[in-house]
């Protein structure tokens, strides 16, 4: 046996040799893939879950931050609330106290009344059906006397006005020369024997309208509520 028929024969022998190692290893590279490739799988699957779940989160803490948002405003709309409250709290302090100083008279000089009343602005103050209306007008002429150091005070009354009773407040003053009554929307003032139950109200003190007075009461006296009120 030459030496290529010995080199032939190793070739061979080596080939019946490796060919069943060469098949266990492919089988074996391709079982490992297969398991790879599950493994990627499963993978892939729980980044789509993480992803889903970050949405979710994003989404959870965009709702949150809204609800921080209206939060936030709630509370500064209440603070700004608190702050006006206090503002006027403090206003309505410092009014105590400056009336403390003053001492109120019961009796005004009619004179002083004619020219209080002619400079005084209470009914240039917008009439509104909502936020400033008869009784309105009634406590701010009456807080004005105050702070010049005069009693005042209201004079309720029903009027009527083509069949419809409704409410109505003047104001009542006492002078040297007797009570009178005011208009605080017209300045208008009449003396207090002029009110009158069946007196054309809106003639007296120059109000365009029809109303005549039913019943009326003062802190200086005059007719009694009766119990048609």
């Amino acid at each position: 046996m030459d030496t290529l028929e010995i080199l032939l024969l190793i070739a061979m022998i080596f080939a019946f040799i490796s060919f069943p190692i060469s098949v266990y290893l492919f089988f074996d590279t391709r079982e490992k893939l297969n398991l790879i490739d599950t493994s990627l799988e499963n993978v892939q699957k729980n980044l789509n879950s993480l992803k889903n779940e970050l949405v979710k989160f994003k989404t959870e803490i965009y709702m949150k931050v809204l609800e921080i948002d209206k939060t936030k405003k709630s509370i500064d709309e209440l603070e700004d609330r608190i702050k006006n409250l206090e503002n006027r709290i403090s206003g309505l302090k410092n009014e105590i106290n400056s009336f403390k100083n003053y001492t109120v008279r019961m009796e005004v000089p009619y004179e002083f009344l004619v020219e209080f009343i002619k400079e005084d602005d209470t009914d240039k103050i917008p009439y509104n059906s909502t936020f400033f209306v008869c009784m309105d007008y009634s406590n701010e002429l009456i807080r004005r006397f105050l702070e010049q150091g005069y009693f005042a005070c209201e004079v309720p009354m029903w009027i009527n006005c083509n069949g419809s009773i409704e409410g109505h407040i003047g104001v009542a003053v006492k002078t040297d020369k007797g009570v009178f009554y005011i208009e605080p929307q017209t300045d208008t003032i009449v003396n207090f024997s002029e009110i009158r139950t069946g007196v054309d109200y809106c003639d007296l003190v120059n109000f365009d309208c029809d109303c005549y007075i039913e019943r009326f009461n003062s802190c200086f006296g005059g007719d009694k509520w009766s119990e048609y009120y």
